[in-house]
């Protein structure tokens, strides 16, 4: 049952169980959501309701190692290790999964910002193969999280080609940083490394589809939220920098 309050108080009751159908692919869930928003709040109440499997995969995703700039990679490389690795960091993951959201607001199609993104990923990933990682390429990542939390929290318009451009060395940045490791290495063979760059790309796809997923999701909020997603990234990414020039 979904029960709205308005400013005056006055509620309106909506039952989502349209004649008791059900849907092999929701799952039973209780939960309450409260949303605030100036003088107009929800309160959406659902007991032994219905939600659907992707709203879970979003709650998961919303999960990842609360850690400093790329913590590491695993003694062992396959498909996994490359599908863990966005997670592995904040950095990683905010990046990741805020370019799908802002995507939904800055383009009308999407699906182009994400491609752009995965498309400088794989030619960073394979140049990374053959460049070793340092220390300016860390600061780039943490820019590249303060440059996405400034998109989100102004929501500035920026030309379509820049954009894709700015996307897409973001991609490279985030490419470079997984493979950047290996060269010092010598350890993995090509089958190895092909399945972690494979499971890279397909998790960052994922991520990306999760932002464009709660942004089309949370019309109403979309730039409330993208406001205060874009302030707190723009945070963390000053606390990567500091971090970075005090070590």
């Amino acid at each position: 049952m979904l029960h709205t309050y308005d400013k005056l108080g006055e509620k309106i009751i909506i039952d989502r169980e349209k004649n008791g159908a059900t849907n092999p692919y929701t799952v039973e869930y209780n939960v309450v959501f409260v949303l605030c928003v100036t003088n107009h709040f929800q309160v959406i109440y659902m007991k032994s309701s219905k939600m659907r499997v992707s709203h879970w995969v979003l709650l998961i995703c919303l999960y990842p190692t609360l850690s400093s700039a790329h913590p590491g990679h695993s003694e062992t490389l396959d498909l996994m290790t490359g599908i863990a690795h966005p997670f592995s960091g904040l950095d990683h993951f905010l990046v990741i999964l805020l370019v799908g959201f802002w995507s939904a607001i800055a383009f009308k199609k999407p699906w182009v910002g994400p491609l752009a993104f995965l498309s400088g990923m794989i030619l960073g990933s394979f140049a990374g193969l053959f460049t070793a990682t340092n220390e300016l390429l860390e600061f780039s990542i943490a820019t590249s999280v303060i440059i996405t939390g400034l998109l989100l929290s102004t929501q500035c318009k920026l030309s379509q080609a820049f954009s894709l451009s700015l996307l897409a060395t973001f991609g490279v940045l985030h490419g470079l940083a997984h493979t950047g490791y290996l060269p010092a290495l010598n350890s993995f063979n090509a089958t190895s490394i092909l399945l972690d760059i494979t499971g890279l790309l397909v998790s960052t796809a994922l991520l990306h589809f999760a932002g464009l997923f709660c942004a089309k999701r949370i019309t109403q909020f979309t730039q409330i939220v993208g406001k205060v997603a874009g302030i707190s990234t723009l945070v963390y990414g000053s606390f990567l920098i500091a971090q970075l020039a005090l070590n």
